[in-house]
């Protein structure tokens, strides 16, 4: 196995990927020995086959983590990146010291953008920033620093490095690099008012990049689409023209922050204030609610009421994202837990559409996503809510496509009652039972029995819903012990 990960190694530096590929599937039937894991593991990520690396180095990592090396740790979250699983690849990455993941950092600041950690990644960027930006790994690097950095609105050093990299870029002939950074220069220019050269920005990145097909471009028409309109103080006729042209590309490359973003600002062109609500609570992201009332100075009436699907015609049917149901009773559906946070879930992003890895999260909240079952086990569940959600009035439809997620589409007009200012989309399922005990027990103490029968649980599922109730910071206390078991709430 050695010779072959040598030889391996020799034709990923000569960019011979496709064959290293073809080696890596006659490998797999034959099987790796525990000594090879790692390196495979290795060669696989870099030849962009992710769930092959993800299934090599699983039961390294669930079997005992806290015996895994921090190598082993931080190649399973690569791969865990390269196939959308982000929130799992961030937590891991976390757990390994900065020093451990110098190989590995532009993957993890990748990670932390896609949950949207921008202080921890920008942090995370700067302690680790290399001397000089002069080889093109130490451009890209630049790039993401930057990225944090405007985000986090640093604009000294978003200055001073972005200047830098801009230099070294054009000198060397790196286009594309040259073209991002054009684009978020132009940005900062647009903060500032500057409007025509961040248009003129805007233009000469959009040509760079043009031929390439590269996502940036996409970013760079936006901005300066978005930035002559606000420049022409343009109606909200030809506001709403442009911007749907901008959201027809994004849709094209399956970009849905940009369909959030042009929402965003067709409602502060605008003024429209419906629009600016559904973008405000439609984003899970604590980030991109502050900002958006940043930009808006507060000036909308916030109503977090939001209608989606069909005509607004019959009855108002409202879904409660705290409680993972319907307001009305006769609207309600006979979901476990599990179904319910994957409901709220599905709800709680109004543009992107929903990855398994996420979903399997919020249904069963287990640590590390198994390659061989869980994706079976998330799609038994999704099928069975799939069904109980077809028969429902509002005409719910769970719609997924394969790379593309999981999303919710409604025949009639359903309002997602969000939640108050500055909380976020989240189901707690013991919430329901919190209720239920205070307003049933009050400061009686009462047996397992009587909670089974007044949430019509089975035994066995009424006791596991007491032993969470029961813990340091749950509401109850346990009293006693075997058949004199009684429970009482700890304060009301």
């Amino acid at each position: 196995m050695k010779n072959w990960i040598k030889q391996a190694e020799k034709l990923l530096a000569t960019g011979q990927g496709s064959l290293v590929r073809a080696e890596l599937k006659k490998v797999q039937k034959k099987g790796v020995d525990g000594d090879s894991l790692l390196p495979v593991a290795r060669i696989a990520r870099r030849t962009g086959m992710y769930q092959y690396a993800t299934n090599l180095l699983f039961r390294l990592i669930n079997e005992n983590i806290d015996k895994a090396s921090p190598e082993v740790i931080a190649e399973y979250a690569s791969s865990c990146a390269g196939v959308g699983n982000h929130v799992e690849a961030k937590e891991l990455f976390d757990k390994i010291n900065e020093s451990d993941l110098q190989d590995y950092l532009i993957i993890y600041a990748d990670s932390l953008f896609r949950t949207w950690e921008y202080d921890k990644a920008r942090s995370v960027l700067l302690r680790n920033k290399p001397q000089s930006f002069e080889s093109y790994q130490d451009l890209v690097y630049g790039l993401n620093l930057c990225s944090a950095l405007l985000t986090c609105e640093n604009y000294d050093q978003f200055s001073e490095f972005i200047e830098e990299i801009l230099f070294i870029a054009k000198k060397r002939g790196h286009n594309v690099i040259l073209a991002n950074c054009l684009e978020m220069k132009g940005q900062k220019f647009f903060l500032d008012d500057r409007l025509e050269e961040a248009i003129s920005l805007f233009k000469e990145s959009e040509e760079l990049l043009k031929i390439s097909n590269n996502i940036s471009w996409l970013f760079s028409n936006k901005w300066r689409v978005i930035t002559e309109l606000k420049y022409r103080k343009s109606n909200s006729r030809v506001v709403a023209e442009q911007l749907s042209e901008v959201r027809m590309q994004a849709r094209t490359f399956l970009h849905w922050e940009t369909l959030r973003e042009c929402d965003l600002y067709e409602s502060i062109l605008t003024k429209n204030e419906d629009l600016f609500n559904r973008a405000y609570f439609g984003t899970p992201n604590k980030y991109f609610r502050e900002r958006a009332l940043k930009l808006t100075e507060s000036q909308f009436h916030l109503d977090s009421n939001i209608p989606i699907g069909g005509d607004d015609s019959g009855n108002l049917i409202i879904f409660d994202m705290k409680k993972g149901n319907f307001t009305d009773e006769r609207l309600q559906l006979n979901l476990s837990d599990s179904m319910k946070a994957v409901l709220v879930t599905l709800f709680s992003d109004i543009y992107s559409p929903r990855s398994l890895y996420e979903l399997f999260r919020s249904g069963y909240g287990e640590t590390h996503f198994d390659p061989e079952s869980s994706k079976e086990k998330t799609y038994k569940l999704l099928k069975r809510l799939r069904n109980i959600i077809a028969k429902h009035p509002s005409g719910l439809n769970m719609t997924n496509r394969r790379g593309y997620g999981y999303r919710l589409r409604a025949q009639s007009r359903v309002t997602i009652k969000y939640l108050h200012l500055h909380s976020l989309p989240h189901f707690d399922p013991l919430d329901e039972y919190k209720e239920i005990l205070f307003s049933k027990f009050g400061t009686r103490e009462f047996k397992a029995q009587e909670f089974a029968q007044i949430t019509k649980k089975p035994p066995r599922s009424a006791a596991r819903i007491l032993v969470k109730l029961c813990s340091e910071a749950g509401p109850i206390e346990k009293l006693g012990s075997g058949s004199k078991t009684r429970y009482r709430l700890k304060a009301i």
